[in-house]
């Protein structure tokens, strides 16, 4: 496999795909719907927990709205990568984009960035306007750190868009790109909890969980094997390092006792390196690929 580019090609090809998403509304109604989720959360997600109904900070609002962040990025970038290749492929312009004089590197990386461009955008027009708001209202404490969760947030969507894309080089119809991609979503979304049964098949205590003397949940001390299965539960650990930014290691209303290699830089590491290893993935196969 040769990595050969034309810079010039890329940003043809990805100008192309960001401005038909641009046309579609998909950027400006994407940044809509996380500016108006992050508004909620961080003005109704106290009363959640017993709290006030105001404006939060940022540390309360990264805590509230990382959850649904964690559910709708990877949906979103599924839904803008699972055609890309095949969808063209099943309709025939990919057979004339091939007969230019364009290299099918030129067309995945202009198509990964074009998309990731889309992604990139919303968030940070959506979480950044949205971040200035609640400054503005709350207090611009833990700024730094919230615009370091924004590039967590991108890295992370980066992942489920590359193995989107991934996934409509490999497949042959459209049906089968989407349900691929699906299927990285919805193991993601059970690895925690096929990670607590194996805990407990290998003996561990359920009732260790409850506090004798209050009736509260508590959290035990898992052993280093969940923490290291943590990293396929893609949006756990990445609400664990959201929240690992600010200082804390609370986790959905819990206080977690991390091991050492459970941490924002390690989980940010982790991220980008399947981004990049879905990306490279797809230029290998669609190389080879036959048209």
């Amino acid at each position: 496999m040769r990595l050969e580019f034309s810079f010039s090609k890329i940003k043809a090809i990805a100008r192309k795909e960001f401005m038909d998403n641009l046309r579609n509304r998909w950027v400006l109604a994407l940044s809509a719907i996380f500016l108006l989720l992050t508004m909620v959360m961080s003005y109704f997600g106290g009363a959640q927990t017993g709290g006030d109904v105001e404006f939060h900070g940022f540390e309360a609002t990264v805590s509230m709205m990382s959850s649904i962040a964690g559910l709708l990025l990877p949906i979103i970038a599924i839904m803008l990568g699972y055609a890309s290749v095949i969808g063209e492929r099943e309709n025939g312009s990919m057979q004339v984009v091939l007969g230019c004089p364009v290299s099918r590197n030129d067309v995945i990386l202009g198509k990964f960035a074009g998309l990731g461009l889309v992604m990139l955008v919303t968030i940070f027009l959506g979480f950044g306007v949205s971040g200035l708001i609640v400054g503005a209202l709350a207090g611009f404490a833990g700024a730094l750190e919230y615009i370091l969760f924004m590039v967590l947030t991108f890295v992370f969507s980066m992942f489920f868009l590359g193995f989107s894309l991934l996934m409509s080089t490999i497949a042959n119809k459209r049906s089968t790109a989407i349900a691929g991609g699906l299927v990285v979503f919805f193991s993601g979304m059970i690895a925690g909890i096929v990670l607590m049964g194996l805990w407990v098949a290998s003996g561990g205590d359920l009732m260790s969980m409850v506090d004798p003397n209050t009736g509260a949940i508590i959290m035990p001390k898992f052993p280093d094997w969940v923490w290291a299965g943590e990293y396929f539960s893609f949006m756990d650990i990445y609400g664990m390092a959201g929240m690992d930014l600010f200082g804390t290691n609370d986790f959905m209303g819990f206080e977690m006792d991390y091991p050492w290699f459970v941490n924002a830089p390690m989980i940010f590491a982790w991220f980008l390196f399947l981004t990049t290893t879905t990306f490279l993935g797809s230029i290998f196969i669609f190389d080879r690929k036959d048209i």
